[in-house]
């Protein structure tokens, strides 16, 4: 179990909560929620070091991925889902995240049909049907997804949305598979601009549908 450190991502974070607080954002658009993204540990380094970028999702029931990142409110759904995929499930990374103003949607389930794209004004979209365990877990996935976005001052997309900051990442295994090294703590040349890492014990996290 590792935290990160990135200076330059956790003043950006910084950055947004105040630009949020400035235009009149108060109560739960500016609380901070826990979500989640499973993937590799090659993918996980790349992300900690640069912030999480768009374009790195295959997910499109609630945003076009063009525009916009994916993440999981509730962590062992999106466990089982990489599970029954055969899906590469090496580092799960948590994320602090300004949800800001929600907008629920309709998932866009039909093949073909135009991704939906960020809407103004909006920081974030979610499903209007709430995850249930009597779902299929394609529908649970996307039920518990949140897609974000963020628009810079000419009213494009930034390719980093800044109310997503990684904060700590876990290396774990599917009981019975093989397990690769264990990724060691990283060293940068200088702690002042660059993120590292730190081992420490964490609070074991439960998801709302576990």
């Amino acid at each position: 179990m590792k935290l990160i450190h990135n200076v330059k991502l956790e003043r950006r974070f910084a950055e947004k909560r105040a630009k949020m607080r400035e235009t009149g954002r108060r109560g739960k658009e500016l609380e901070e929620n826990t979500l989640f993204l499973v993937t590799s540990h090659s993918a996980a380094l790349k992300l900690y070091q640069e912030g999480l970028n768009i374009n790195c999702s295959a997910m499109r029931a609630l945003g076009n991925p063009a525009c916009g990142v994916y993440l999981h409110r509730h962590i062992d759904v999106l466990l089982k889902y990489h599970q029954q995929n055969n899906l590469l499930t090496e580092t799960i990374v948590f994320f602090k995240v300004l949800l800001g103003k929600v907008r629920t949607i309709p998932p866009c389930m039909r093949k073909g049909k135009a991704e939906v794209d960020p809407t103004a004004k909006f920081d974030c979209h979610m499903s209007q049907i709430p995850p249930n365990l009597k779902d299929s877990i394609e529908m649970q996935i996307i039920n518990s997804a949140v897609y974000l976005y963020e628009f810079d001052a000419f009213c494009k997309t930034m390719e980093y949305p800044r109310q997503c900051l990684p904060y700590a990442l876990v290396t774990v295994r599917f009981t019975g598979h093989k397990v690769k090294t264990a990724m060691a703590p990283l060293r940068f040349g200088s702690a002042t601009t660059n993120p590292s890492l730190h081992g420490k014990r964490m609070h074991q996290v439960q998801s709302p549908l576990a």
